[in-house]
């Protein structure tokens, strides 16, 4: 048995448990048994929609080390072989108290301390050998860089097809939008002449706070259109012709579909990535919209090249499928295998 340790709220939005489903995806192929952990409910309509089994902890998700008991209780009543744990909230003695009970791997994205895992996952575009020579000497095994992506099946095999004329866009900021960044950008775009005959597509997360005044924007607007509970958002994607994301793992995503993106940060984690795609040439960047109070207008602007030059979007796109292939999962579960 294979268990996978993450959450899903209205803090950390959905992205931990996403990534993780798509793994618990290839594993299960493989004739794997996986279980995640929760802390808590929230992620449970989620895993439930997609058929996976679950257990919650019933603990506070940002206090790892009190969960250990609980933790070890799992892993022995479950027969739990390897741990998969993707939180930020792990600390040393946490891991290393779980690692004297199972094997763990980790997916990385900040490098908080020296991890002591088995396994450390970072697909970073720019993930380099040299953030884990501490672990190399200890023998853990390193799965960096773009061909770890762990993408679901539904982003895999599909590219864009560019079209002259801009008649799609789409709006996404994940999970949540605590920032109310989907209306901002949306009411501001209807404030142009220009997009006043394209469609808006705004894909509005589990814990979005501001469900109600989309609601009202989009009864104002026909072209708005709001999607809710998205089970395959690859298809809302491959329908538009430009993308304005915040940071994360939709960004993946759309790369790997080449789909011409203006992307932001609206969270720490998030700035790293950005910075890349942009420095790579990837999607264009406005940064961290948190210190940049002219993030709209910059977005705004950004589409309206795009709208404007074929080529600039074409040269997105053909770039972006040279990145991410789809089979990362495949690699990491095959590598997760080994441990067993």
């Amino acid at each position: 048995m294979i268990g996978i340790r993450a959450d899903a709220n209205e803090c950390i939005a959905t992205g931990h448990i996403v990534r993780c489903m798509s793994i618990a995806a290839q594993l299960i192929k493989q004739g794997e048994q996986v279980i995640f952990i929760l802390a808590d409910l929230y992620a449970v309509e989620l895993l439930e929609r997609n058929g996976y089994e679950y257990v919650c902890l019933n603990i506070d998700w940002k206090e790892k080390e009190k969960e250990l008991d609980a933790m070890s209780k799992v892993i022995k009543d479950w027969n739990i072989s390897i741990l998969l744990l993707d939180s930020y909230q792990v600390t040393l003695q946490y891991m290393n108290d779980l690692k004297k009970l199972v094997k763990i791997a980790y997916i990385d994205d900040l490098r908080a301390f020296e991890y002591t895992s088995d396994i450390i996952i970072n697909y970073a575009l720019n993930a380099e050998n040299q953030w884990y020579d501490y672990a190399r000497k200890n023998g853990t095994d390193m799965l960096l860089g773009a061909e770890y992506v762990p993408l679901r099946d539904e982003f895999r095999g599909k590219r864009l097809t560019i079209r002259r004329a801009v008649q799609d866009v789409l709006i996404t900021t994940g999970g949540t939008d605590s920032l109310h960044v989907c209306n901002a950008i949306a009411s501001r775009m209807m404030q142009e002449k220009m997009f006043l005959d394209m469609k808006l597509h705004i894909v509005v997360g589990p814990f979005f706070e501001a469900v109600e005044e989309l609601n009202q924007l989009a009864s104002i607007y026909e072209n708005i259109v709001l999607h809710k509970k998205v089970t395959r958002i690859s298809d809302i994607m491959l329908g538009c012709d430009i993308a304005i994301s915040a940071g994360g793992s939709t960004l993946n995503e759309l790369c790997a579909l080449g789909i011409p993106t203006i992307c932001f940060a609206i969270a720490d984690n998030q700035v790293p990535g950005v910075e890349v795609y942009q420095t790579k040439q990837l999607m264009v960047s406005v940064g961290d919209i948190r210190k940049n109070k002219g993030y709209i207008d910059q977005i705004i602007l950004c589409v309206e090249k795009m709208c404007q030059d074929i080529d600039i979007r074409i040269g997105f796109s053909e770039r972006q499928k040279q990145v991410i292939d789809g089979k990362g999962v495949e690699r990491i579960a095959q590598r997760l295998m080994r441990l067993i």
